[in-house]
């Protein structure tokens, strides 16, 4: 799995960070994984991976 797979995982995920966030709820493991996953990500030549980043990121910032 790539960083931004990673990253992506804490969206959806049930027990992911941001998923956590949109509940109201803050989990420091999960914040501490969605961190080392962020500091990981890298804007590359994987358009698909970019694409579904970028789009996870303005999804989360319009809820």
């Amino acid at each position: 799995m790539t960083a931004i797979d990673d990253l992506v995982n804490e969206f959806v995920r049930e027990d992911g960070f941001f998923f956590g966030l949109h509940h109201r709820q803050l989990d420091p493991v999960a914040a501490e994984r969605a961190l080392q996953a962020l500091k990981r990500t890298e804007i590359g030549t994987d358009h698909g991976a970019n694409y579904r980043l970028a789009d996870n990121l303005f999804h989360a910032m319009l809820n």
